[in-house]
């Protein structure tokens, strides 16, 4: 389209000379060769920066009740950027830190906890709870099994 304007607008330069003055070219017109530099493209929500962690401030064995549970501590960023993605990373933090919890029932109740209530202050995961499901899990309010949490009312 430029290029096009270009030879528009020296076409109309040649037709613009004195009536009485014969011209001739030698040389032809000098063309781009190059497209100017595009601006990079503005961030898509397909390709918007991932949050980045640490999701996990820490992570302590402890008894809840007389039975032994994983206290997990999120972060700000956790709790700021809660998605799957963000569940799945803190997950891979907390078997860094406890090989042990390695269990899929621990890790539904982390990815529970990470996307319905990410705001609790501590994340407590039994490895005693039956292993359900991650659907069975969120509808048992991230606590399958029998035994009640003691944070719920």
């Amino acid at each position: 389209m430029r290029q096009t304007a270009l030879v528009l607008v020296l076409i109309g330069l040649a037709g613009c000379a004195d009536s009485g003055t014969e011209t001739s070219q030698t040389t032809p017109p000098t063309r781009a060769t190059s497209s100017p530099p595009r601006p990079a493209p503005t961030p898509s929500p397909t390709t918007a920066p991932r949050p980045t962690g640490p999701f996990i401030a820490s992570v302590v064995w402890t008894k809840r009740d007389g039975r032994r549970a994983l206290s997990v501590t999120p972060t700000a960023a956790l709790r700021s950027s809660a998605t799957r993605d963000v569940a799945d990373a803190a997950w891979r933090e907390v078997v860094a830190r406890v090989p042990s919890a390695d269990t899929r029932g621990m890790a539904d109740q982390l990815a529970c906890h990470v996307l319905f209530v990410p705001e609790k202050l501590h994340f407590y995961l039994e490895p005693w709870r039956p292993a359900v499901g991650y659907a069975n899990t969120v509808a048992a309010q991230c606590n399958p099994g029998d035994i009640r949490d003691p944070d719920q009312p």
